[in-house]
């Protein structure tokens, strides 16, 4: 595939690679996510591709327990709750994932580094963005 466009798509097409990119303004150095093809402040579309370390801390968070339907079919539910949660990536861009920590109480400020779970919904198979403690 050519360079993916820099828009939703582009990222989860990333994210299929088991990657975290933002788009980054090449004239002032900022970095967005989700991907954006102007930058706001330089007014430009002088962007490019820029990888993500996936090391970050955790901003805010929730256990979810009432599931949407995606999530009941992967057996999440009231005996099964998960977490979901804003990270603050170290490049800047905040993102929100699933937290999976298994034991260890998630908590504000909490170090998590970026991991990839390998999920099938219905037919279609994709890796999902989680995090887990560094």
């Amino acid at each position: 595939m050519a360079d993916p466009q820099f828009d939703i798509a582009g990222y989860l097409h990333f994210l299929g690679e088991k990657k975290i990119m933002a788009s980054r303004c090449r004239d002032c150095g900022k970095v967005y996510l989700p991907p954006r093809p102007i930058c706001p402040d330089s007014h430009t579309r002088n962007m490019d591709w820029a990888a993500l370390s996936g090391e970050g801390e955790v901003k805010s968070f929730t256990t979810i327990a009432i599931v949407p339907a995606a999530m009941a079919a992967r057996g999440y539910g009231r005996d099964r709750t998960y977490v979901s949660g804003f990270v603050a990536l170290k490049e800047g861009p905040t993102v929100p994932a699933r937290i999976k920590t298994g034991e260890t109480p998630v908590t504000i400020g909490m170090p998590v580094r970026a991991d990839f779970v390998e999920e099938t919904d219905g037919e279609r198979h994709h890796a999902t963005l989680v995090f887990r403690p560094a």
